[in-house]
């Protein structure tokens, strides 16, 4: 009796043990599913590619890319409109591509003849920008185009962004100029508002150089959390930008980085 009894209780420590087992494999398991989904969506990488509304290489490209971008687009261009509703009709967001002055005697054909001006008074840069806005109402927020004069003019910047706030919009500095007030007029003001961290042409241009650039702005978004990243479309750098980053999105994507808009990383 002794004997049968102590067969059976063995019979019951296997039976426990068996099932302990199974059910620490089957907690690693979902642990490691856990972890492994945290790995993907953790690390976020908000490419912006500027210059639509004009020069027109790159831009079907860009528009034909299967992920989240963001489109910085030109107010008051020839393809202006186009691009808003292309892009918008492509799952990308919109923002307003703001021309601002770059120096003392700009290129008119390069920052555009709508370009916010150092000179102007604070009621014709806050009526400029909403006329931006109302140009290109699917947007969502605003950079600048040029802008290393400008972005440098406390009072300009706070004019700028004092219209955007009241109109919801957020702003990114693409850092053009290492002399930018923008980030300490939007604390002022209380804006959304991020800074690029690389530019994707920076280097040259090349495939070889942009696609450095694009891998160092997802490696920053793997170490940091997130990451924005700005390219061109159309005369800076043709269709070149928007080729490298539809090629290397599997690459990004092994990584763990994922594409986002730049309105969910923005503070």
């Amino acid at each position: 009796m002794k004997g049968r009894f102590f067969i059976i209780r063995i019979k019951d420590l296997i039976y426990v043990a068996a099932v302990t087992v199974t059910a620490v494999i089957f907690i690693v398991f979902l642990l490691g599913i856990i972890a492994d989904a945290d790995t993907k969506t953790t690390a976020k990488l908000a490419i912006i590619l500027d210059d639509f509304g004009q020069a027109r290489d790159g831009v079907d490209v860009a528009m034909g890319i299967n992920r989240k971008l963001t489109c910085a687009i030109m107010p008051f261009l020839e393809f202006t409109e186009k691009d808003m509703k292309a892009a918008a009709a492509a799952g990308h967001e919109v923002i307003i591509h703001i021309p601002l002055q770059n120096g003392i005697n700009d290129n008119v054909k390069w920052v555009g003849e709508n370009a916010i001006k150092t000179t102007y008074t604070d009621n014709q840069v806050r009526d400029l920008v909403t006329a931006f806005i109302n140009n290109i109402p699917a947007a969502v927020g605003a950079n600048i185009h040029m802008g290393s004069l400008g972005s440098a003019d406390r009072r300009i910047v706070k004019a700028i962004m004092k219209t955007l706030y009241e109109r919801g919009l957020y702003f990114i500095d693409s850092k053009t100029n290492a002399r930018s007030v923008c980030s300490f007029v939007a604390e002022e003001v209380g804006i959304n508002f991020s800074e690029n961290d690389v530019f994707l042409e920076s280097k040259g241009g090349s495939e070889e150089d942009v696609k450095k650039l694009l891998m160092a702005a997802a490696r920053i978004a793997k170490k940091t959390g997130k990451a924005f990243a700005i390219g061109h479309v159309g005369a800076e750098n043709g269709a070149t930008t928007a080729n490298v980053i539809k090629d290397s999105i599997g690459e990004i994507e092994k990584m763990g980085v994922e594409l986002v808009y730049a309105s969910e990383i923005i503070k």
